[in-house]
């Protein structure tokens, strides 16, 4: 059997991280981790069945980051198109630097929604990056 310690490192988690994502305190972690008795309880086995299910971006923005290295690597123009223009304040700043560094933006949206409360939200985007340079179209 695959002891904590061997799936905590694999996964490259430090004790804190593996104990927040499994649920327990970080007191009873090590004290799993570190007593072999317990390796053969129950609730050891239990730790590491979850352990072995946490995956190593679960807490990760991974959509974000890809847009906000997409923004910062474009050099002449981008292109977005999306259904929802829902932004956070990292993002605008992103899209403003491209703008200010000479890369043409243009983002696009649909003209009839269909959901009109989110519509209203991705409206309400567009004034501060209209004012920044980035070309918006319906």
């Amino acid at each position: 059997m695959t002891t904590l310690k061997e799936i905590r490192t694999i996964k490259r988690l430090t004790q804190r991280e593996a104990a927040r994502r499994i649920g327990v305190s970080l007191r009873s972690y090590i004290s799993y981790e570190n007593d072999e008795d317990k390796a053969s309880t129950p609730k050891y086995r239990f730790l590491a069945s979850e352990l072995e299910r946490v995956a190593p971006l679960d807490e990760e923005h991974v959509g974000e980051f890809v847009y906000l290295d997409i923004i910062n690597q474009a050099r002449k123009y981008l292109y977005i198109y999306t259904p929802y223009l829902l932004i956070d304040n990292e993002m605008q700043i992103a899209l403003e630097l491209a703008v200010k560094r000479g890369v043409k933006i243009t983002i696009v949206t649909p003209h009839i929604p269909d959901k009109p409360l989110v519509f209203l939200v991705s409206r309400s985007n567009y004034e501060p990056l209209l004012k920044a340079g980035v070309r918006i179209m319906e």
